[in-house]
């Protein structure tokens, strides 16, 4: 099952997100929506949860170039947990 069954809103729908742009080599969005399962069309879906996690978790997203990255986890989401959520989705052992 990828990220792309969760129904739209799901919680764990942006937290693949963010894990993605921590976890993955080069963040883009077509990588960060192809590692979702959200495929080539999916990136207005990162774009929209990507706004999600900072208007909603206040999390620092920053863009640098084509790439993004986690600036700042916020007050609410702690990376061990986001990370863990990810791993799992993805069966890589910690």
């Amino acid at each position: 099952m990828t990220t792309s069954c969760y129904p739209k809103g799901d919680l764990r729908r942006m937290l693949a997100v963010l894990g993605a742009i921590d976890q993955l080599p080069h963040p883009t969005i077509s990588a960060i929506a192809d590692a979702c399962g959200f495929g080539a069309t999916g990136g207005r879906t990162v774009r929209l949860l990507i706004e999600q996690a900072r208007a909603q978790a206040d999390v620092e997203i920053l863009k640098d170039g084509y790439y993004y990255r986690i600036g700042h986890w916020g007050p609410l989401l702690k990376r061990d947990g986001v990370l863990k959520a990810w791993r799992g989705r993805h069966n890589v052992s910690e």
